[in-house]
């Protein structure tokens, strides 16, 4: 007779629940949908205090939403204003995610707070936030923008079918990027790929 296969062994610590938006967090007994929504507004206004209150009091009651909502404020609020911010958060971000695992309670919870006085601190921009939803509202209401003729090359079934080569691929980069010193070293083993006689 084969043996019981025992138990599997449940974490110590419940799994993270997803709170309706009007349910009350532990700390301070606040609505959660208005919790997430004043740390986003307080990163936003620069009010550093103001936000390490309320991303303590959002990972207290969903650590992952904290997480979350940080990431979003990086790229709504900060975005290409403070690069290096946004890395660094998405940085802890990614290694608070790596370490807390099924369990994100036993985390303590200096990452976040670190990332939202960061964010706070920061330079703020939302163009990449007005792009993106600028960019989205044409895709939906506007005909489709044609493809390139820069993007058929080599490299595209339309492009090959055309006749282009390598060479009219590295004919084309260089308009944009300057040619390396490792290039022509390329184009002495590989001359029918050097664009260079096209411009003698």
């Amino acid at each position: 007779m084969a043996a019981k296969k025992p138990p599997a062994q449940r974490s110590l610590l419940p799994e993270e629940p997803q709170p309706p938006g009007r349910s009350l967090t532990r700390l301070g007994s606040y609505s959660f949908d208005e919790a997430v929504s004043a740390l986003q507004k307080c990163i936003r206004l620069g009010q550093v205090e103001q936000a390490v209150h309320w991303v303590l009091v959002v990972y207290d009651a969903s650590p992952r939403t904290a997480i979350r909502r940080l990431l979003c404020s990086a790229c709504e609020d900060v975005g290409i204003a403070d690069p290096e911010v946004v890395a660094q958060v998405a940085s802890l971000c990614a290694g608070w995610e790596a370490v807390a695992g099924p369990a994100p309670w036993r985390v303590d919870p200096n990452v976040p707070v670190l990332a939202a006085m960061l964010l706070a601190r920061a330079r703020k921009s939302s163009e990449v936030d007005d792009l993106k939803n600028l960019t989205l509202h044409r895709l939906k209401h506007e005909a489709p923008r044609p493809v390139p003729p820069e993007a058929l090359d080599v490299h595209t079934a339309r492009g090959r079918a055309e006749g282009l080569t390598a060479r009219d691929w590295y004919r084309d980069r260089v308009v944009a990027i300057p040619e390396s010193r490792y290039a022509a070293e390329l184009f002495q083993l590989r001359p029918e790929d050097d664009p260079r006689e096209e411009r003698a």
